[in-house]
């Protein structure tokens, strides 16, 4: 019997490391076919915790749903020859999995992923599935790389239906007109776990520390210009190297400022919504200087909304052009001071609430994506 399956790098423990903003869009994914009463395979391409091997693991998320962990090829030597073969071992040892747990007549939604390209291509012509490609951004316009944006562009034109994250992104790439669904992020509404502590205006960058971006130094450096009634609180995690340069630029501005800075740390689940809902007001501060903000939507404006914070982001075409555009606090330009000004122009005493903005968003997706599977 034909199956509905899910491929992405997703996790519901500690063992195995996930991107937080992709993994709250995954979340909202699987409860949204749940609720549409669909029964799901989830394929989690994610690897593990601590760099070591693991084999294929099944666990029951729900009555509906089982999440299935691919088989994980551990970190080997540093080398470059050792990592050219790791990498051509990944990319085989990924096409044998998926191969194994998808067949003719499944659907399959695929969390666009660039390693994921050579595989699905290569099982594509071996077996007869239909692919829903969830496209949230053009990679290869972040690595700013000519001939893999060839490639990416390429292969999302192959897909049969989409879920977009943007109206932009879908005007860009659905060439062929074929059936989409437009979501911005996760809209569920989410219950009050947690509320502010003191009596300060908080404030949180939740979600990328890729550097390229650079949503968490500009964060950090706009706290520079914010006094003792303000206190930052950072949450996500990267890999050393990165996670050192961030550490670095939160000790010197915090040399330099009243305002007080907190590394949180990386969290889940509830603990993470609660967490975050102790904030009043969500940072998406992503570099506005670099091409991929003209069609990629960051997710994380969603989830601090639907937690009930009020956003602020920089200004640019996939956020102002959207449905929740109008809901948004922006800085016109790259600047710290500036964007320190928009957050200082937040009101907090109107009667603003982002659950109720989301519940209708929640609406109209379902009824999209049951036309989609």
């Amino acid at each position: 019997m034909s199956k509905l399956i899910y491929l992405g790098c997703y996790s519901c423990n500690q063992e195995r490391a996930a991107n937080p903003a992709a993994m709250n869009m995954m979340d909202y994914i699987i409860s949204s076919i749940n609720n549409v009463g669909k029964s799901l395979r989830v394929l989690s391409h994610a690897s593990t915790a601590d760099g070591s091997s693991k084999d294929r693991e099944t666990i029951q998320l729900s009555g509906d749903t089982e999440l299935v962990y691919l088989k994980y090829l551990g970190k080997t030597g540093t080398s470059l020859l050792s990592r050219a073969i790791r990498r051509m071992k990944v990319k085989w040892l990924l096409y044998k999995e998926l191969g194994d747990l998808i067949n003719d007549g499944d659907t399959v939604i695929v969390y666009h992923s660039l390693s994921y390209i050579d595989a699905l291509r290569k099982l594509r012509r071996k077996k007869k599935f239909k692919l829903i490609l969830q496209v949230c951004e053009i990679y290869s316009t972040i690595l700013e790389n000519e001939k893999m944006e060839k490639k990416e562009l390429a292969f999302i034109n192959e897909a049969d239906s989409y879920i977009f994250s943007s109206d932009l992104l879908e005007k860009r790439l659905n060439n062929g007109k074929k059936p989409y669904a437009i979501c911005l992020g996760n809209y569920t509404p989410e219950p009050k776990l947690g509320t502010p502590k003191d009596d300060k205006i908080h404030i949180t960058y939740a979600g990328t520390f890729n550097l390229v971006k650079g949503g968490v130094l500009d964060a950090i450096r706009c706290a520079e210009f914010l006094d003792e009634g303000y206190h930052l609180h950072l949450f996500g995690h990267t890999e050393k190297s990165q996670m050192k340069i961030i550490i670095k630029e939160l000790m010197q501005v915090g040399a330099k400022t009243r305002c007080e800075i907190t590394y949180e740390g990386f969290f889940s689940g509830d603990e993470f919504k609660k967490r975050l809902q102790e904030n009043h007001i969500g940072l998406s501060t992503q570099n506005m200087e670099k091409a991929f903000n003209e069609t990629s939507f960051p997710s994380k404006i969603l989830t601090y909304i639907s937690n009930g914070l009020r956003v602020v982001s920089g200004k640019i075409p996939a956020v102002y052009t959207s449905a929740v555009g109008g809901d948004v606090a922006y800085y016109d330009k790259r600047d710290a001071e500036e964007m320190a000004r928009a957050i200082r122009s937040v009101c907090l005493d109107d009667d603003y609430d982002g659950r109720k903005i989301v519940s209708k968003l929640d609406d109209e997706f379902k009824k999209e994506l049951v036309r989609l599977i």
